[in-house]
Formats: C-alpha cells, sequence, structure tokens
C-alpha cells in the first residue's frame, strides 16, 4: 500500500533491469512446470493418485486445448472434484455444508512484530518483484499496453487483501505472473473472467467451506499437477 500511494512502485520498476524481471518470470515458470510434472507422475501406476490419471489427464487437457473452446481448466477441475467426491463417499466421510464463521481476528503486538519482521520484511523483495513488476509486465506481453494492469492499481490490490484479510485469518496472498499465465492459458481474457472466479471462491467458501476442506484434503494431485505444468509452459 505504501508503494501505491507514494508511487515508489514506478520507481522500483525503473531501477529493476527487465532482464532480472524476465529471469524471474522463466525460474518460475520452469518451477512451476517441475512441480507440475512431480505431481503429475507419483509412484502408484493405478488409483487416484496414479501415472494412469496423470496421463488421462494430460491428454484430455490437450485435446480440450487444442480441439475445442471450452472452459479447459473448469471442466478438468469438475472432474477432478467429482473423483474427490467419489473417494470421500467410498471412505464413508461425510460432507458438511454448514455455513463456516468467519470470526475477527486481532493480532497482538507481540504477533505484529513478528509479522512485520519476519514475514513482511523479508517478503517485500520477492512480492514486489514477482506480484507487482513481474505481473505487469506480463500483462504488457499478453494483453498490450492499453489493456495491460498498471502498477500502482496491482500494488493497491495486493496491499489491500492483506490488510483486509489478516483481520479475518486470512493468509498472506498475491497475485503473481504464474497465476495470471495459468488463467490466460486457459481462457481469461477480460476482468469479468476474474470477478466471476472471486465470486465463485466466495461462494464456496462461505456456504460450502467445511465440504471443500474436505474435498480438497482428498483431491487427486495429478490433477492439479497438469494444470500447474501447462501454467507454467505458459509463463
Amino acid at each position: 500500500v505504501g508503494l501505491a500511494v507514494t508511487g515508489g512502485i514506478d520507481l522500483v520498476n525503473r531501477v529493476i533491469p527487465k532482464s532480472v524481471v524476465a529471469g524471474m518470470q522463466l525460474g518460475l515458470g520452469v518451477k512451476m512446470a517441475a512441480s507440475g510434472c512431480a505431481s503429475a507422475w507419483p509412484e502408484e501406476w493405478l488409483g487416484m493418485d496414479s501415472r494412469a490419471l496423470g496421463i488421462a489427464t494430460l491428454l484430455a487437457t490437450t485435446g480440450l486445448l487444442i480441439f475445442t473452446k471450452l472452459p479447459t481448466a473448469l471442466i478438468i477441475f469438475a472432474i477432478g472434484s467429482v473423483l474427490a467426491v467419489v473417494e470421500i463417499v467410498d471412505d464413508g466421510t461425510a460432507l458438511s455444508l454448514d455455513w463456516i464463521s468467519v470470526p475477527v481476528v486481532a493480532p497482538t503486538g507481540s504477533e505484529w512484530l513478528e509479522g512485520t519482521l519476519q514475514g513482511a520484511l523479508p517478503q517485500i523483495p520477492l512480492t514486489t518483484l514477482n506480484s507487482v513488476v513481474s505481473v505487469c509486465a506480463l500483462s504488457v506481453d499478453l494483453f498490450g499496453e492499453d489493456r495491460a494492469a498498471t502498477r500502482v492499481s496491482v500494488a493497491w490490490s495486493v496491499g489491500l487483501m492483506n490488510v483486509v484479510g489478516c483481520w479475518f485469518g486470512g493468509m498472506p496472498s498475491c497475485h503473481g505472473a504464474g497465476g495470471l499465465a495459468g488463467q490466460y492459458k486457459f481462457g481469461a481474457r477480460s476482468g469479468c473472467a476474474v470477478i466471476l472466479l472471486g465470486l465463485g471462491k466466495l461462494a464456496l467458501g462461505l456456504f460450502a467451506g467445511q465440504a471443500m476442506d474436505t474435498i480438497i484434503q482428498v483431491y487427486p494431485k495429478p490433477v492439479l499437477g497438469v494444470l500447474l505444468l501447462f501454467a507454467g509452459c505458459e509463463l
């Protein structure tokens, strides 16, 4: 927020060489793709988390991207969710659709100090480069100068989501070039796509948060791995 208010984020952008930003994007893309391959290629050949599922997901994702204009990521994610629910039902675990409570959490003085020294200060350089400078540079490459996100607006967004979220127990959050590359790869071309994604997440979190927590714990990793692989390659 401070960098956005003062305009310091533009100064950071002028000081940081473009080669550093490009190198960060390349390194992140390679890391995402490598992590995706590791998740999509587990030790077992058969079962929920298996190489067979990874291969099937890879073929399905490739086919959908090449031969159709359907929302590939949404379809693959939905299939993975169905598989997770089947696994839960087989295990006899109950899915709860209770409304979740979101209590206000007031950090103590020591927690503010610890968070500042051990969390915020060490994270500022990485967040500034990857979540603001790199994201804006990638948005120029993907959408052109006229439709690209501005550094000040992205800095405001990252700052506010953390300032507001911390009072409700939220984890530190950012945008990230990897997320933008993944959304673009799977069809997101406008701000409306991100708004719908956010509304969907809010609805799931508020009205099916307990059930989603259970589903996430058993969600097939090869499915996530393949999606991560494609996102990394796009970046």
